[in-house]
């Protein structure tokens, strides 16, 4: 499929993919300024949302948020834009009909800018009907991205009412699916939620933690640590 895009622009490197790899790329360094005022210009001059949305994801990431929660927006202009690009792209969800592979990504990665309500509207309105992430033995990475995203998030938010929904979900793919990252994120969060009800032992928290270590799995690990001290 590359080669083809490459025959078929001519020769060229479909800018999209250019833009993509540039922004992939600036993660790991310092904001860049001059990366986001090209995404800006790409978008005003394409009309394209694709480039929008590469700028709201990097600068979100890069420039807004501050600590790990996202649960907060600041004051002054820099709140201002995360409210700006919170009504774009709630705008350009609600204009497609039938969401894609892009709208999925989109939605999965700004979780953490809409209000619980929102998000669950848009589980029962948009992501039931995505059928097409499934296949015969598994979830598309996205689409269990998505999950696990709102899993975290509604637990962290503590929306019981959220956090019920997509423990549902996930715990359907671990079982219908055989999907091993599934079955251990709904580990977790079963674990965490009895922590946060005072009815979990001390004993199968300390063998959740040596299992994430054992498994490589650090930020996973950094996180139940840092959740299971609060309760």
């Amino acid at each position: 499929m590359e080669e083809y895009e490459f025959l078929y622009n001519g020769g060229k490197v479909d800018s999209k993919r250019e833009f993509a790899t540039r922004v992939s790329r600036s993660f790991k360094k310092n904001f860049d300024p001059e990366l986001v005022a090209d995404l800006k210009f790409q978008y005003l001059e394409t009309h394209d949302f694709f480039f929008y949305s590469l700028y709201a994801q990097y600068y979100l990431i890069k420039k807004h948020f501050k600590t790990s929660s996202l649960s907060t927006m600041s004051d002054g202009a820099e709140g201002s834009e995360v409210y700006l690009i919170r009504l774009n792209i709630e705008r350009y969800l609600e204009s497609i009909y039938t969401w894609g592979w892009f709208e999925l990504t989109l939605f999965a990665n700004c979780l953490f800018l809409f209000s619980d309500e929102y998000i669950r509207f848009q589980y029962r309105e948009a992501i039931v009907y995505m059928r097409q992430f499934v296949d015969s033995s598994n979830y598309s990475t996205d689409l269990l991205k998505f999950l696990i995203n709102g899993t975290q998030l509604s637990f962290d938010r503590n929306c019981m009412e959220n956090f019920a929904i997509f423990m549902k979900e996930l715990k359907k793919v671990a079982k219908i699916y055989a999907n091993t990252k599934a079955s251990l994120v709904v580990k977790i969060f079963e674990t965490l939620h009895k922590c946060r009800k005072g009815e979990q032992s001390q004993k199968d928290l300390t063998a959740l933690k040596q299992t994430l270590q054992f498994l490589g799995e650090n930020t996973w690990l950094t996180y139940v640590l840092e959740a299971s001290d609060r309760f």
